[in-house]
């Protein structure tokens, strides 16, 4: 007897099964990343002593979780990340800039006589007045190193 089943009379196995298996998309990288910064934005901005952190990561967090919802919407995958990271982004936004204006309007009722440079007693710390300045538009401050 000749054939497949000459040695051990046993028929040769079949060939391995290859499984297509249609994948569900995920969340998209950016939407990721935004969550995780805007995320990251969020704890830095509310811990207070760090928002000058929080803000900007707050900033790109948004930006990215609204790239990355746009991105989920096309691929028709899950919005969830990109919506939670908006979200972080935004309130992150509202917080630093609330302590953004808290810190000037706070400098400026301190009273122009009590600036000191940042350097000793009180008043306007020293990295505060260019941003007096700008906002205020009030360039004769820099060139007195605050108000």
């Amino acid at each position: 007897m000749e054939g497949p089943q000459a040695q051990g009379g046993l028929p040769p196995p079949p060939p391995p099964a290859t499984v297509v298996a249609a994948e569900k998309p995920g969340a998209p990288g950016l939407a990721v990343a935004g969550f995780v910064v805007g995320l990251c934005g969020l704890v830095f901005t509310l811990s207070v002593f760090c928002w000058f952190i929080g803000l900007p990561a707050a900033v790109v967090g948004t930006v990215l979780s609204a790239i990355g919802l746009r991105q989920a919407s096309d691929r028709g995958a899950p919005r969830g990340l990109a919506i939670a990271g908006l979200t972080c982004g935004v309130i992150a936004l509202a917080i630093g800039i609330a302590i953004v204006l808290l810190v000037i309007f706070a400098n400026l009722s301190t009273g122009i006589d009590e600036f000191d440079g940042g350097g000793g007693t009180g008043g306007t710390p020293a990295i505060v007045a260019p941003l007096l300045a700008a906002v205020l538009g009030r360039r004769d401050w820099l060139s007195r190193g605050g108000p």
